[in-house]
């Protein structure tokens, strides 16, 4: 993640000096679903200071727990031990952070195992940022449960509306 990380970043930095944007942190988002929530958390996390609002769609925040077949909590997990240091962190650059995850548990794998992790460690993750890093709900941490939402681009398409009138509200 860490080199994916600093290629957005490129990526971002080239963007700014070609074209003409709002280059401060308030005014950029980095967002993805499902793997790419992941990716967006963790990017928007080390690099605060370029991203200051991240959306994490349906975020595979269980995927390293699953593959190393453990019961760890996210607080013991790898994903955390590296964005601890960022996390920790209470500067202007604290990024604000949404989250969210479907109930439809239905149409095959993706919805009845893969959303039903998101879900679960969604909210294990909402949990820690606020007792641990010091996020507030509605002020720096935003969640949305999508009751009739999966993990699917339809249910994502939604919520993004969601996460832009959020963070731009104007």
């Amino acid at each position: 993640l860490l080199k994916y990380s600093e290629y957005l970043l490129q990526v971002k930095e080239f963007i700014d000096a070609t074209y003409n944007t709002l280059k401060s942190s308030k005014d950029t988002t980095i967002l993805g679903s499902s793997h790419g929530g992941l990716a967006a958390f963790y990017t928007g996390c080390i690099h605060s200071q370029h991203f200051g609002n991240v959306g994490a769609l349906s975020p595979s925040f269980w995927v390293g727990l699953i593959l190393a077949n453990t019961r760890k909590s996210l607080q013991e997990s790898e994903l955390i031990s590296q964005l601890h240091p960022f996390l920790q962190k209470r500067e202007k650059h604290h990024p604000r952070i949404w989250i969210d995850w479907g109930l439809k548990r239905s149409d095959g794998f993706y919805n009845s195992f893969i959303e039903a992790q998101a879900t679960d460690r969604s909210k294990e993750m909402i949990h820690l940022l606020g007792k641990e890093y010091g996020y507030i709900l509605g002020k720096d941490l935003f969640k949305y449960e999508d009751e009739i939402g999966g993990h699917d681009e339809q249910a994502w398409a939604y919520r993004f509306g969601l996460i832009i009138k959020t963070y731009y509200p104007s």
